[in-house]
């Protein structure tokens, strides 16, 4: 037969059980456990306060860095809307922030169709995606530019966002064309002074 808390016996934290006939000093043990409570309560509180503001300055300084960086950082949620545009990406493609979020990105930037198909079929396959994009600037400046990508979904593997860092690469592009162009004259050249000899 089980037999019910007894005056004196320790329960599980330590203090000591009161009996439904409780006296004088049975409230007190209650009042002490009250107090140790309150006191527990008020530092996992203050834990929890401190936790937080940390997380705040991280979120903070996380926040900054993304701003000082000049490479283009958005990101946009599932139906590509953009949720967030840095100064990188205001710099790079002239669109200030707050004209860019809640436009549709491939839309806002011009973004060549067959370019977009295949970065968003990387994302679903692998989850990210990278390569070369033919966009605009807002005042429609043809650019080259290096995306890399990152799908974001949910515990239940829905997708909700993509992070995106893109970099003008206009000009290394057109260089890398220009060196492909007179490395091909200079082999027709070749080639022409072989059969002239």
């Amino acid at each position: 037969m089980p037999r019910g808390p007894v005056k004196g016996e320790a329960g599980h934290s330590g203090f000591p059980i009161v009996g439904s006939g409780a006296s004088a000093g049975g409230f007190d043990a209650l009042r002490q456990l009250l107090k140790h409570v309150r006191h527990d309560m008020g530092d996992m509180f203050h834990r929890s306060q401190e936790g937080s503001r940390q997380t705040t300055s991280k979120l903070a300084l996380q926040g900054q860095l993304i701003e000082l960086s000049q490479d283009a950082v958005i990101v946009r949620d599932a139906k590509n809307v953009v949720l967030s545009w840095n100064k990188g990406a205001e710099d790079m493609y002239g669109w200030m922030s707050d004209e860019a979020i809640g436009k549709s990105l491939d839309q806002l930037l011009r973004t060549d169709a067959a370019d977009w198909r295949a970065l968003n079929e990387q994302l679903d396959q692998r989850g990210r995606g990278e390569g070369e994009l033919r966009q605009a600037r807002k005042d429609g400046t043809p650019m080259t530019v290096q995306s890399r990508e990152v799908l974001v979904r949910a515990g239940d593997g829905t997708p909700t966002a993509v992070l995106s860092i893109k970099r003008n690469v206009t000009e290394l592009r057109r260089m890398v064309d220009a060196l492909k162009d007179a490395d091909r004259r200079k082999d027709e050249f070749l080639a022409m002074l072989a059969h002239d000899s």
